[in-house]
């Protein structure tokens, strides 16, 4: 019967300001979801299998040009009260930062490698967080359990264009920068 009445409970919520605090504390990375503090996804195997390919074929398409990729400890803010920690994203050279250049305020390219138990949240909760932020042009998530890296590309009229592509030989080009995933290399070595 406690058990049941603990869960009717309402969750606290919690400022920006609180949740720096702790989260400059704790050892595991914590997300701020307008107010309510949520632990971040540890990764699996596959899952680091899949960011190693990612970095491997995206950094070398960088290393000559502005933008950076950043992956997985890198923070964004999502305004007005929203901390979220993205698999990958892409920054230009012109960096927002805030927390002692610990949170970026205008990331790019959002990338997420997307769990079977993330996948809910990545393409709904999450996705709605990322496109309050006016500097994301594309979002892009590569599906773990099978072939498929699907493209969220922001158009002129603030609409997002849907891009799905999920054929071995198939390459993913990305509208906002001269950066390309080829589904071969993102899925080299992955078994499903």
């Amino acid at each position: 019967m406690q058990a049941e009445s603990k869960n009717l409970e309402p969750k606290k919520m919690m400022t920006p300001a609180e949740y720096m605090v702790l989260e400059r504390q704790d050892e595991w990375k914590n997300e701020l979801w307008d107010g309510e503090m949520i632990p971040a996804t540890h990764p699996n195997m596959l899952h680091l299998s899949m960011m190693t390919n990612l970095i491997g074929v995206v950094h070398p398409q960088l290393s000559k040009r502005s933008e950076e990729l950043l992956c997985s400890r890198m923070r964004i803010k999502v305004p007005p009260a929203s901390y979220l920690y993205p698999d990958a994203i892409i920054t230009t050279d012109q960096n927002m930062l805030e927390d002692n250049n610990e949170t970026l305020l205008n990331p790019m390219v959002i990338i997420e490698v997307v769990m079977p138990e993330t996948e809910a949240c990545d393409r709904g909760k999450r996705f709605k967080f990322y496109r309050r932020l006016p500097s994301v042009k594309e979002y892009v998530l590569i599906i773990q359990d099978r072939m498929s890296i699907e493209v969220f590309q922001k158009q002129s009229n603030e609409k997002w264009l849907y891009l799905p592509t999920t054929e071995l030989g198939e390459i993913v080009h990305l509208a906002s920068l001269p950066c390309h995933l080829p589904l071969a290399e993102i899925y080299d070595g992955i078994k499903f």
